[in-house]
C-alpha cells in the first residue's frame, strides 16, 4: 500500500499534477484513490463529475476513484462515531451538554482530520494519493497525528475531559492515529511530494515548508517544478528574462539532492480525462519536443521575433493598458470617497495562485502613496510572503513601516496566536479564580490542537479593534471563562474580555485602510464566518450580548465600511471557485464589491502562436465571469516576471492612473 501526498504553495498547480499521477497509474493497473482534504478543493472541476467525500468512481477510466473530504459530512459522520449509541437513556441535561460541544466551531477541524485518518487506514487500493490544502493547512494537517495522540495520553493521567467531550469517547481513535502517525514517517510508504514554480518565492516556500515537513518526521520529498517555460520561448525578447530565472530556480533545486521533476507550462487549460492524459504524455521529452514544435516552427511566428515581442503596455486581451488604468483608478476612488469616519476594510479573496498577495500590495501601495491614506496590509495566510516583496526582512503581528511611510505590513503568525492565547488565558484566569483544580482543566483543555483556531481568529479581530474607538462602544471586561453547574470548565467563545494587546494599544483609529491578504478560499471564508458560529454558540448558552463581537459582525456587513473583493484568473476553476464563495458569502449577509482579474494576457502575445488560443479562451471566461457576477472589477496584466520589491512600482504603474 503506498500513499502520495502533493504539496505546495497556492495555484502552484498541485490538483493538476496529482490528478494526472493519479490517472497514470489506474492507466497502468493500479487501483488508485485520490482524496482532496482542500475545503476549496477543484477534483469535481479537473475530472468534470460531481464528488462527495464517499469514494467515487470516475467515469471513462478503471481502477480510479475519487473523494473530496467535506466538513459538513464529516461532522456528523464523526458525531455518529463518537457518540454511538451512548446518547440514548442520557438526561435531557446531559444530552443538551454533548450537543453543544459538537457546536464548537472547532470540532469541524477534527471530524475532518479524523476523515482524513480514516483514509489512511484504508486497505483496499494500491495507492491513495492526497491532493492537499495550501502549505501551511498541509503542515498543520500533518502534525495533527501526534498534537492528538499526546493531547488524549496527557487528559487520560488528568480529568479525563478532551474539548470533544469525555476521553472514553475518543480511545477508539487513538489507536488509529498513531497508525496514521507510523504509515505518514515510513519511507517505504508514504511519498511526500512539493509542487512548485520555477520562482524565487514558490522555491523559498518549498524550501521553509521541507524543513518543517521534516521535523515531524516525514522524509521521502520530491520536488516537482511546474509551469517550466519551454526552451522555444527563450528566443523571444519577453520571455528572456523569466527563462534565464527558470534555469537559475530548477538548478538550484538540483543542488538540494532531492528528485526533481519538470512540467512545462502548457497552452491550453487541463480539464477533464482528454487534457489530463496529454498532460501525462509530456513527461516523454520526445513526445515534448514534437508538442511544442508544432507552436514554435511556423509561419505564425515569423513576425514574431526581435522587437516587435517586447510588450508596449498599451493592448492588452480587452482593452488598452490605459483603460485599464484608469479603470482601476476610479474604482479605488470611489471607494475611497466614501465619507466614513472609521477605518475601511476590503479583504482579497480566492483561490490559492490567483495573485491576492499581489493585488493586496498594488492596492495598499496605490491608497498609500498617491491618495496619501495611511494604509495596514496584514496577512492571514500561513505561507505569506508580503515582507519578501517588499523587501521588509522581517514581518510579524505587530505592523511594520516600509519605505513609504504611509504603508504599513502585518502578518498573523499561527504560532505567536497560539502561544499568547494560552499565555493571555492563563493569566487571566488567575487573576479571576484560585481554583487548582479548574486551573489545570484549563491547561489541558489549552493544549487541545483545537486551540489554535480559537487562537487565530482572536488576533484576527484584534485588526478590527483598530477601528474600534471610533464606533464609540464602551470597552466590556467580563470574563470569558467559568466553571459550570457539573463541576467543568466552559471556555464561552467571547471577544470581550480584558486581555492585553500591546502590538495595537498605540494603533488605534491610526489607519484608514485595513486591507486583508487572505489565506485560500476555503480557509479565508472559515475564519469569517467563525464570527458568526461563536455570534450563534452565545445565543445558544443564553450568554449576555457580545458587544464587540456584535460590533465585528456588523462591521463585516457594512457595505460602506467593508470591502469584499474576490480574485481570480480567466480560467474554468477560479471562476467556479469565486463563485461558490460569492454566494456562500451572500447567504452570510455579505456582499461582494468587486471582483480583481488577474493574469491577464497582453493581446501582443498573439503574435506568437503559442498564446494565441489561451488569449481567445480568456476573452471567452471574461464574458463568463461578466455574467455569473455582473461586478465591476479591477483588472491586472500578467508580466513575464516575477514580483518583487525592485520592480513593484513597475507593477504599480502599469495597474494604475499615477
Amino acid at each position: 500500500m503506498k500513499y502520495m501526498f502533493f504539496s505546495g504553495k497556492g495555484g502552484v498547480g498541485k490538483t493538476t499534477i496529482s490528478s494526472a499521477t493519479a490517472l497514470n497509474l489506474a492507466l497502468n493497473g493500479k487501483k488508485t484513490l485520490i482524496v482532496s482534504t482542500d475545503p476549496a478543493s477543484n477534483l469535481s472541476d479537473i475530472f468534470e463529475q460531481n464528488l462527495k467525500e464517499e469514494e467515487t468512481k470516475i467515469k471513462g477510466v478503471d481502477n480510479l476513484y475519487a473523494s473530496e473530504i467535506n466538513a459538513a459530512d464529516s461532522l456528523e459522520k464523526y458525531r455518529a462515531k463518537v457518540l454511538g449509541d451512548s446518547i440514548e437513556g442520557l438526561d435531557n441535561d446531559v444530552v443538551s451538554m454533548i450537543e453543544e460541544e459538537f457546536k464548537s466551531p472547532c470540532t469541524e477541524e477534527i471530524a475532518s482530520f479524523d476523515s482524513f485518518t480514516g483514509f489512511i487506514a484504508r486497505k483496499d487500493f494500491d495507492v491513495i494519493i492526497f491532493d492537499t490544502a495550501p502549505t501551511g493547512h498541509t503542515l498543520r494537517l500533518m502534525s495533527l497525528p501526534l498534537k492528538w495522540t499526546t493531547y488524549i495520553e496527557e487528559v487520560k493521567k488528568g480529568e479525563g475531559r478532551t474539548c470533544m467531550g469525555p476521553v472514553a469517547n475518543l480511545e477508539g481513535s487513538i489507536e488509529i492515529y498513531n497508525k496514521a502517525l507510523k504509515i505518514l514517517t515510513d519511507k517505504s510508504a508514504t511519498n511526500f511530494l512539493f509542487v512548485m514554480r520555477p520562482q524565487e518565492l514558490s522555491f523559498y516556500e518549498t524550501l521553509r515548508s521541507i524543513e518543517e515537513i521534516k521535523s515531524i518526521g516525514i522524509t521521502n520529498i520530491e520536488i516537482l517544478i511546474n509551469q517550466v517555460l519551454p526552451d522555444k520561448l527563450a528566443k523571444f525578447n519577453i520571455f528572456e528574462e523569466q527563462y534565464k530565472l527558470n534555469e537559475k530556480i530548477i538548478e538550484q533545486a538540483k543542488e538540494t539532492g532531492y528528485k526533481i521533476k519538470k512540467y512545462y507550462l502548457m497552452p491550453e487549460e487541463i480539464k477533464g480525462l482528454d487534457s489530463l492524459k496529454k498532460f501525462i504524455l509530456m513527461e516523454d521529452k520526445n513526445y515534448a519536443v514534437k508538442y511544442f514544435d508544432k507552436f514554435f516552427n511556423s509561419d505564425d511566428n515569423n513576425n514574431a521575433g526581435g522587437d516587435h515581442n517586447i510588450i508596449n503596455n498599451n493592448n492588452s486581451a480587452i482593452s488598452d493598458l490605459q483603460s485599464f488604468n484608469k479603470n482601476n483608478s476610479d474604482l479605488i476612488n470611489k471607494i475611497n470617497s466614501d465619507a466614513i469616519n472609521s477605518a475601511k476594510f476590503i479583504f482579497f479573496i480566492g483561490k490559492g495562485g490567483t495573485g491576492k498577495s499581489t493585488v493586496s500590495l498594488l492596492t495598499g501601495l496605490y491608497l498609500s502613496k498617491y491618495k496619501n491614506k495611511k494604509t495596514l496590509v496584514v496577512s492571514v495566510d500561513p505561507a505569506s510572503h508580503i515582507g519578501k516583496i517588499m523587501g521588509v526582512e522581517s514581518v510579524s503581528e505587530e505592523p511594520v513601516q516600509v519605505e513609504n511611510k504611509n504603508l504599513f505590513l502585518s502578518v498573523i503568525s499561527p504560532e505567536s496566536a497560539l502561544s499568547d492565547y494560552k499565555a493571555d488565558t492563563l493569566q487571566f484566569f488567575q487573576k479571576v479564580s484560585n481554583n487548582a483544580d479548574s486551573l489545570k482543566v484549563l491547561e489541558e483543555e489549552l493544549n487541545s490542537p483545537c486551540t489554535l483556531e480559537i487562537a487565530y481568529f482572536k488576533k484576527f479581530y484584534n485588526y478590527f479593534k483598530l477601528g474600534y474607538g471610533k464606533n464609540n462602544i464602551k470597552e466590556n471586561t467580563n470574563a470569558d471563562i467559568n466553571i459550570n453547574a457539573g463541576g467543568n470548565l466552559n471556555l464561552n467563545i467571547k471577544i470581550n474580555n480584558n486581555i492585553q494587546n500591546n502590538a495595537y494599544d498605540g494603533l488605534k483609529d491610526e489607519f484608514d485602510y485595513i486591507i486583508f491578504d487572505t489565506a485560500p478560499t476555503g480557509h479565508a471564508l472559515r475564519l469569517l464566518f467563525l464570527a458568526f458560529e461563536y455570534q450563534k454558540e452565545n445565543k445558544n448558552n443564553n450568554s449576555a450580548k457580545d458587544e464587540e463581537l456584535e460590533f465585528l459582525i456588523n462591521t463585516i456587513k457594512d457595505k460602506e465600511k467593508t470591502y469584499f473583493s474576490l480574485v481570480l484568473y480567466p480560467e474554468f476553476t477560479p471562476i467556479e471557485e469565486a463563485y461558490r464563495a460569492y454566494n456562500d458569502l451572500k447567504g452570510a449577509g455579505i456582499d461582494v464589491s468587486f471582483l480583481s482579474i488577474n493574469y491577464l494576457l497582453n493581446e501582443k502575445l498573439k503574435s506568437i502562436k503559442f498564446f494565441k488560443d489561451k488569449i481567445n479562451q480568456e476573452l471567452k471566461y471574461l464574458n463568463v465571469i461578466k455574467e455569473k457576477f455582473n461586478l465591476p472589477s479591477l483588472f491586472f496584466e500578467q508580466y513575464p516576471y516575477e514580483i518583487n520589491y525592485k520592480n513593484i512600482e513597475k507593477f504599480l504603474k502599469n495597474s494604475f492612473k499615477l
